[in-house]
């Protein structure tokens, strides 16, 4: 019904475009009609992403005595006496029947020397009880149960050792599959050549996104300190992978092999933005300098405000619940300020040194984003990092060094020696920037908090 609408609105869309000799008039109609088509769209996208609503959902055949077959679907977790996996029901089996469903389930299962073992693409076949989530308990607490709905996941539940099977392996798609390999392939990496447990924990949520290693202490003190934000991979780690390739093919430069050097770079960005967990973030930056690769490589004029509009409504297309996503609300609403209000707080003090003025360029960066974020991180997080200017001088330099030195781990890990040398130089750097997160969180009055 709604898509009906849709085509309905664009024909007349098409009809008036033709039809109305006033340009005033073209505008009128044409942009009421448009932003009725995305209303529809939006509208239907959203009913449609709703997986609960599915005939086939598992929860539509659920009873006593059911068996679930259960396909991991990204990397499980470690957690300390479980293993944290999320996963679609492709079966319910009961008695003789067996049922094909869809739908996602949130599994916690006992840790032991089999669970430990399992990956993307494994199938399990166990009997649970299927569990609904419960809505936060106090104010201002974070609503777990929101956050999974929005991510299509309704229930969870908990398998003993002794309720389950491993059935099949490495059943998942074979290009995300390979994907994972790569990672886990970079985890083992840095497991060898990085020093220290605090600064191999950052260099895996820095370089490949995997957060779970992080203690409480180290995630308090840069978000304390304002520095938080280089811990979640972004917009920022994007921009210096971007940066590091596009002048690595400086070679491509040329006008025949430009679109070669753009199709590179677009697969590169979306290699990385995959290997790190694709959150909303990654993606939004991820779109962005693809869309400006593109641009570049055919010579046009890239207007970045439409760029990230472009890049916003994409997203939303393909997911309509990623904009509830708090990273997604942040990360556009920084990227905007940055480039609003950067140049014009940058252009309030001039001075000829070159460390002064770069300083006071990336102070100028850092206050932009704050003033843009600041009402969405009073709202979701109560508190405000006062020292927040004096941790990005450190982290936003820092942080391009360490994503250059992993990348070059990465690409050298093959060669022992060079391997050995990098990953003692990278393990030095993020002793320091751990040592300056820690030094300013423990500054009188670093943070207000319960606002």
């Amino acid at each position: 019904m709604c898509i009906a609408i849709c085509l309905l609105i664009f024909a007349q869309i098409i009809r008036l475009r033709y039809k109305l000799t006033s340009l005033s008039s073209q505008i009128k109609w044409v942009s009421s009609l448009l932003f009725l088509s995305l209303f529809f769209v939006a509208f239907t996208l959203s009913a449609l992403f709703n997986s609960s609503k599915n005939k086939s959902h598992f929860t539509k055949y659920i009873k006593e005595d059911s068996l679930f077959k259960i396909q991991i679907i990204d990397n499980p977790i470690a957690k300390e006496n479980s293993q944290k996996i999320t996963g679609k029901v492709i079966e319910v089996l009961q008695n003789d029947k067996t049922y094909h469903t869809t739908g996602k389930l949130l599994v916690y299962i006992q840790k032991d020397s089999i669970s430990e073992k399992l990956k993307y693409g494994d199938v399990l076949l166990g009997k649970t009880f299927i569990n609904g989530i419960d809505p936060p308990k106090n104010p201002f607490e974070f609503n777990y149960k929101d956050y999974l709905k929005f991510h299509n996941i309704f229930q969870t539940a908990y398998l003993s050792s002794e309720n389950w099977q491993l059935i099949k392996q490495n059943n998942g798609n074979f290009i995300i599959g390979k994907l994972f390999k790569l990672r886990n392939y970079l985890y083992n990496v840095i497991d060898k050549y990085i020093a220290g447990n605090n600064e191999k924990a950052i260099a895996n949520a820095i370089l490949i996104g995997k957060k779970d290693l992080l203690d409480y202490e180290l995630i308090r003190a840069y978000s304390t300190s304002g520095a938080m934000h280089v811990l979640a991979v972004s917009g920022l780690h994007v921009g210096i992978v971007y940066l590091i390739f596009n002048n690595l093919l400086f070679f491509l430069n040329n006008n025949k092999t430009k679109v070669l050097k753009s199709i590179i770079l677009v697969l590169l960005i979306w290699l990385y933005a995959i290997l790190t967990g694709a959150s909303p973030s990654v993606l939004r930056a991820a779109t962005m300098f693809s869309f400006i690769a593109i641009g570049t490589s055919f010579k046009q004029y890239v207007n970045i405000y439409n760029t990230i509009a472009a890049s916003a409504l994409l997203l939303i297309l393909v997911n309509p619940y990623i904009i509830t996503e708090v990273g997604f609300q942040l990360s556009y609403l920084a990227v905007i300020g940055i480039i609003f209000l950067q140049p014009k707080i940058y252009n309030l003090l001039y001075t000829e040194n070159y460390i002064l003025d770069k300083t006071w360029a990336i102070t100028a960066v850092s206050i932009s984003a704050q003033i843009a974020t600041f009402p969405l991180g009073i709202l979701y997080f109560h508190q405000f990092p006062n020292f927040f200017f004096v941790s990005n001088l450190i982290v936003i330099p820092v942080a391009f060094a360490i994503v250059f030195l992993g990348v070059s781990l990465f690409v050298f890990s093959f060669i022992h020696p060079l391997a050995g040398i990098i990953g003692f130089i990278l393990s030095k750097v993020i002793f320091i920037l751990n040592y300056s997160v820690s030094f300013i969180d423990k500054l009188p009055y670093s943070l207000s908090s319960g606002l």
